[in-house]
């Protein structure tokens, strides 16, 4: 978990050593001083290289066996139902919480908690750095930044409604395949193929 801040720290060095080289370039003749500031720069992207291979290596991993449990208590839980239960249930239904929200689930323990961590590392130091060098450049971004985030906000219902609805499609084409797959003889008896394929 550290790998996640100390990575956002390598990026955001790189940046500042990166915009003191130009400054002082622009002030000074003298180009002795290059050599090192190329060096640095090295160091920090191989750093920042090691980390974020470690924090995605990490949060793949973990975020993978996350999946593989929830899908196997998943899996148990739904074989101890009783029959009731899977008679009056849709088995594309059934298939596609088996998938797509254990999907769901892994992505927001993994990538989402990763960049989520990371913005929470990156953006007070940025701002801190750059306040530091700028204020009113600073405050300049901080009004777009935070109405992105209102925006974010009022999107993210409209993005959730989306989001069921491709589920419930998701569902529905699983439930038919499955039940079609099953009685593929009764739709060819019936000859009701191209009705089904609609």
């Amino acid at each position: 978990m550290l790998c996640i801040p100390l990575g956002q720290a390598a990026d955001v060095a790189m940046t500042v050593t990166i915009g003191n080289a130009i400054k002082r370039a622009a002030e000074s003749d003298n180009a002795d001083w290059i050599g090192r500031v190329i060096w640095l720069l090295t160091g920090y992207a191989v750093a920042q290289a090691v980390f974020r291979y470690f924090q995605r290596w990490w949060i793949v991993v973990v975020s993978r066996e996350v999946e593989v449990d929830l899908k196997q208590d998943t899996f148990e839980k739904l074989t101890g139902l009783s029959f009731e239960f899977h008679n009056r249930s849709r088995s594309g239904d059934v298939v596609s919480r088996l998938t797509s929200d254990v999907e769901n689930v892994r992505m927001f323990l993994g990538p989402g908690l990763m960049y989520t961590v990371g913005a929470m590392v990156v953006v007070p130091i940025s701002l801190g750095v750059l306040f530091s060098l700028n204020a009113w450049v600073t405050l300049a971004m901080i009004v777009p930044m935070t109405a992105m985030g209102w925006i974010m906000k009022a999107l993210t219902p409209r993005i959730h409604r989306y989001s069921m609805e491709v589920q419930e499609s998701l569902a529905d084409i699983s439930h038919r395949a499955q039940e079609n797959f099953g009685g593929i003889r009764v739709v060819q008896a019936a000859g009701i193929e191209d009705a089904q394929a609609a």
